[in-house]
């Protein structure tokens, strides 16, 4: 996976990096290395294009697809911190098989760093533009090994063997059921969200 890295995107990602290092450690809970060397080799700003890099690199979440009718956000690239708590307590490893839903792209990249060569990962979503979106974007940064599908595109995806796990930025106070993925039961579920009570 290659991708061409002018030393300003390398020097802000290394910065990006180092504070969400720092900010895990201040919570006493240090970010596992792979995800760590993950956030370090994936180029942020390949995922949103048209923003500035020093504001791709911020640890905030973008949004990059919305309703202005409705004033919500229907699709966001989240912020590194969210990602790395995700993808650390998803402990994914080489050779995993990952179905993100929710696709915006930059976490599926890190997954395939996560689960390399000898991995997989799926990421669904609902709609199509966004999958386009992510499939631009990845191939972009050079993850074209990346399955990208949605359930309501009129051709049938090919079918993938059954995740070890899943990852999803869903939206806050939206949790996938209890238990790990009814694809495998040895997976486990990866998500920013809390519980209504």
């Amino acid at each position: 996976m290659t991708s061409t890295i002018t030393p300003a995107a390398h020097t802000l990602r290394e910065a990006m990096v180092r504070e969400v290092v720092a900010n895990r450690a201040h919570v006493g809970v240090p970010l596992a290395p792979a995800v760590e060397k993950a956030l370090a080799r994936v180029p942020r700003e390949a995922f949103l294009p048209g923003l500035e890099r020093s504001q791709a690199y911020a640890d905030q979440a973008v949004v990059t697809k919305s309703d202005p009718g409705r004033g919500v956000a229907l699709s966001s690239v989240s912020a590194p911190t969210v990602i790395a708590l995700m993808l650390d307590r998803a402990d994914i490893r080489p050779g995993h098989r990952v179905l993100e839903i929710g696709s915006g792209g930059y976490n599926a990249a890190l997954i395939s760093e996560l689960v390399g060569p000898n991995g997989q990962v799926t990421s669904i979503d609902i709609d199509t533009d966004i999958i386009d979106r992510a499939q631009r974007c990845l191939t972009s940064a050079g993850y074209t090994a990346v399955h990208l599908a949605s359930p309501t595109a009129s051709t049938p995806s090919p079918p993938r063997p059954p995740s070890t796990g899943s990852s999803s930025p869903l939206a806050h106070g939206t949790c996938p059921p209890p238990g790990p993925p009814s694809s495998c039961p040895e997976g486990v579920w990866s998500c920013p969200c809390a519980s209504a009570g």
